[in-house]
């Protein structure tokens, strides 16, 4: 025997999904950040270290992590008289199962999960 649905029982179901759908929009920007964190994390533990200025540069901003260091993209793509010294792509690979769930975890938290 199949399920029996009323118009009051999906009049429900579409409030409790505005409902989420509001939570998970609320959310997105917190979890953007705790996933660009975990980014940057990986980014300055792969940074070639000389004086250190690097690494210290590395950080979040909002949904990006960053590197501010002026020297930055030089040091990370290599120039014709430099070899590359990859920190930016291989942090940003290596945090992604982190992103993944410290991501969910927000939005697990948002949804009272």
């Amino acid at each position: 025997m199949g399920n029996t649905f009323t118009t009051a029982s999906l009049k429900r179901t579409n409030a409790a999904l505005r409902t989420a759908q509001l939570k998970v929009a609320a959310t997105a920007p917190k979890a953007e950040g705790l996933g660009a964190t975990e980014v940057a994390k990986q980014m300055a533990a792969r940074a070639p270290v000389r004086t250190g200025r690097l690494r210290a540069s590395i950080r979040a901003e909002g949904s990006s992590a960053v590197a501010e260091a002026p020297y930055a993209t030089p040091v990370d793509r290599g120039t014709v008289n430099m070899a590359a010294q990859p920190f930016a792509e291989d942090g940003a690979q290596a945090a992604g199962p982190a992103v993944v769930a410290t991501m969910a975890a927000a939005f697990k938290a948002a949804l009272g999960g």
